[in-house]
């Protein structure tokens, strides 16, 4: 028997060739291996711009002019709409303040009052009334009750009510009392009211029921169930100074009760 190394066909020997760059390189690129006497297939690569699909262009549209020019006139129109309702509201206003004013002046010569009086005939009557008029008493104790805006109201109210003393035939006199005159209200007081400090009224820091009887105090109260129909010359009527836009309604009245009780 033959030797199995003589029995089996020689294999074909193989050549491997190492691929040498090429100088060039826009010349093609090939790789060669012989199998089985076989030529392998050659590669070329394509270009990059041509192995890649093309972008979509995309063209910008601009806004026409006229786009711009409708929305400046919208927003023109409708600044000038708010300017005239702004406008308006304030002739409005003055309208309604002048008519009040008119009013006012038309139900003081009802009154009797004598508009054509000068500021000296005005204040003799009020020099009178603080010795024989009707005692009326602001009580200006229930500071801590108010807020600063709420003692602002209350100080132009007291001007308003002392302009209208002046005004009729028989003024009454005046009192502010339990008013401190180191606190706000006071100092509100001053401010509002020019020349408050030559006011023909009574400022006093005690309370009303330090400086009269008690039986002749009558305290006036919007939630009284007696209705006031007569005024009494002998009676000394007592307001409460009190801008009640957002007091305390129940703790006013306790504290006010024991007041009287003390």
């Amino acid at each position: 028997m033959k030797n199995m190394a003589d029995a089996l066909p020689m294999k074909p020997e193989y050549e491997y060739q190492t691929v040498e760059e090429t100088a060039d390189p826009e010349k093609d690129i090939h790789s060669t291996a012989h199998h089985n006497g076989e030529d392998r297939t050659k590669l070329k690569h394509p270009p990059m711009a041509e192995a890649l699909p093309m972008q979509p262009e995309y063209e910008i549209q601009e806004i026409p002019e006229t786009a711009h020019q409708e929305k400046y006139i919208q927003s023109e129109r409708k600044r000038q709409r708010h300017a005239e309702m702004i406008q308006r509201q304030k002739e409005m206003r003055k309208r309604k303040k002048l008519e009040r004013k008119e009013r006012i002046r038309e139900q003081g010569q009802d009154a009797g009052s004598e508009p054509s009086l000068s500021r000296e005939e005005m204040r003799k009557r009020c020099e009178e009334g603080m010795k024989t008029g009707q005692i009326i008493c602001i009580d200006c104790s229930l500071e801590q009750h108010m807020s600063d805006k709420e003692k602002g109201k209350l100080a132009m109210q007291v001007g308003r009510l002392y302009g209208s003393n002046r005004r009729v035939d028989n003024p009454a006199h005046i009192y502010l009392t339990g008013v401190n005159k180191g606190g706000q209200l006071y100092s509100e007081l001053v401010k509002k009211n020019s020349g408050f400090e030559n006011y023909l009224i009574e400022v006093e820091e005690k309370s009303h029921i330090e400086l009269f009887p008690l039986e002749r105090v009558v305290y006036l109260s919007p939630d009284s169930n007696n209705l006031l129909e007569d005024v009494d010359p002998g009676k000394i009527y007592v307001i409460g100074g009190l801008v009640d836009e957002s007091v305390k309604k129940k703790q006013f009245q306790l504290d006010l009760t024991c007041k009287f009780d003390n």
